[in-house]
C-alpha cells in the first residue's frame, strides 16, 4: 500500500491474499431433437412460453434453465463431494449465438487448492484492482476437474441419452488422454464467480479479521462478506454470505448465539 501512496494504519499482511474461486469447464453435446432452450430464441416461441407460464404455471418458462445438478466424489476415499454439476438444455450459456440444439453440464471444482491475490492499483477508488486469480496453479485442481469430466462423459454415454445425444462439441472427439484433457481444461476453464478469502477470518498471522469479524489493529471496523471465509465452501456462496451478514449483526447487537437445531 505504501508503494501507491496509501498511509498504513495497521500492517496486516493477509489483506488481499488467499483469493479462492470455483473454476469450471463445460462438457457439451449437440441434441438430436429440437427440444432445448434454443427454441426460446424465436420471439413467437418465447412469447407463447410466457403466456403458458402466466396462465397455467407450466412450460419451459416455469423453471430455472439449470434443470438439474448434483454433487459427487471423484475418488471413493473422499468423505465429501469435490465436484458439482449443473445441467442445462442448451449448447452453451449463450443460447442466442449457438445456432444448434444441444445440452451441457459444467464440472465445478468445489474445494480448490489454488490461491490468488488482489492488490490496489492506485489511491483512486475508481481504478480497478489488480487481480491475480492463479486459477489451476495447483495441479490437484486440474486432476479433480479431469476426473469429473470423465464421470460426466460416462453419464452422457448412458442409453437414456441415446435418442438425444449428438456429437460431443466439447471437449471434443479428439480429446481423450489425461494430457489432452489437462490441456483442454487449462485452455477453457472459467470462473463461476464465487470469489472469497481475501480478508480471511482466523487467529494466524495472515488472518485479516478475528472470530468476531473485527479488522486486526483497527478500531470500529468489521468485514462481513464472503471475503472473510478462510476456505471456499463446497457449494454456492450466496447463502453463506447472507449468514455471515446475519451473524455479524447478531454479534454487533450482542445477541446470544442460537442453540443447537432440533
Amino acid at each position: 500500500m505504501k508503494s501507491i501512496g496509501v498511509d498504513v494504519v495497521s500492517a496486516v499482511p493477509g489483506v488481499g491474499k488467499n483469493l479462492q474461486d470455483h473454476v469450471t469447464v463445460y462438457v457439451r453435446h449437440e441434441c438430436l431433437k429440437p427440444i432445448t432452450l434454443r427454441a426460446m430464441t424465436r420471439p413467437h416461441t418465447a412469447f407463447l412460453a410466457l403466456v403458458q407460464v402466466a396462465l397455467f404455471g407450466t412450460g419451459p418458462a416455469a423453471s430455472f434453465p439449470l434443470e438439474a445438478g448434483g454433487f459427487i466424489k471423484t475418488r471413493p476415499e473422499l468423505e465429501i463431494p469435490d465436484v458439482q454439476f449443473h445441467f442445462l438444455p442448451g449448447l452453451g450459456l449463450d443460447i442466442v449465438s449457438n445456432r444448434k440444439h444441444g445440452f451441457f453440464s459444467n464440472i465445478c471444482c468445489l474445494r480448490p487448492e489454488s490461491r490468488g491475490e488482489v492488490k490496489a492499483r492506485s489511491v483512486r477508488a475508481s481504478d480497478a484492482p489488480v487481480i491475480h486469480t492463479n486459477f489451476l496453479s495447483a495441479q490437484n485442481d486440474v486432476d479433480t476437474i479431469r476426473r469429473g469430466v470423465k464421470v460426466l462423459r460416462d453419464v452422457f454415454s448412458q442409453s437414456e441419452f441415446d435418442e438425444l445425444r449428438g456429437p460431443e462439441v466439447a471437449p471434443g472427439p479428439d480429446v481423450h488422454s489425461d494430457d489432452e484433457l489437462n490441456a483442454w481444461i487449462r485452455e477453457t476453464a472459467d470462473t463461476i464467480f464465487h470469489p472469497v478469502g481475501t480478508c480471511k477470518m482466523g487467529v494466524d498471522d495472515l488472518a485479516v479479521v478475528d472470530p468476531e469479524l473485527k479488522v486486526r489493529g483497527v478500531e470500529g471496523l468489521r468485514v462481513a462478506d464472503a471475503s472473510v471465509m478462510p476456505t471456499l465452501v463446497g457449494g454456492n456462496t450466496n447463502a453463506p454470505a447472507i449468514m455471515i451478514g446475519e451473524k455479524a449483526a447478531d454479534m454487533m447487537l450482542g445477541h446470544a448465539p442460537l442453540g443447537p437445531a432440533g
